[in-house]
């Protein structure tokens, strides 16, 4: 499962919680904070003092090059579960 859809699983209802620091995070459902992972990070920066969450993407090519991406080059991103 993608990090965004277990931290949707995390519904701070006593059966699955998640404690930072001694702290819970709260319900981390879709629908109570939203169903992007950037959603949950930023409810877990509201609950939690003391710490900030992040994330990061990394991306690997199928093909080489030189880094720069101009003119007519382009990058494209394909979203799905995994």
């Amino acid at each position: 499962a993608s990090l965004q859809a277990s931290l949707a699983n995390i519904a701070g209802d006593g059966t699955n919680d998640m404690f930072i620091n001694g702290q819970d995070v709260g319900d981390l459902s879709d629908a109570t904070v939203g169903a992007t992972l950037e959603d949950k990070l930023n409810a877990i920066n509201t609950n939690i003092s003391g710490v900030t969450v992040t994330a990061f993407t990394e991306m690997t090519a199928s093909t080489q090059g030189d880094g720069v991406i101009q003119g007519t080059n382009a990058v494209t991103f394909t979203l799905g579960n995994a």
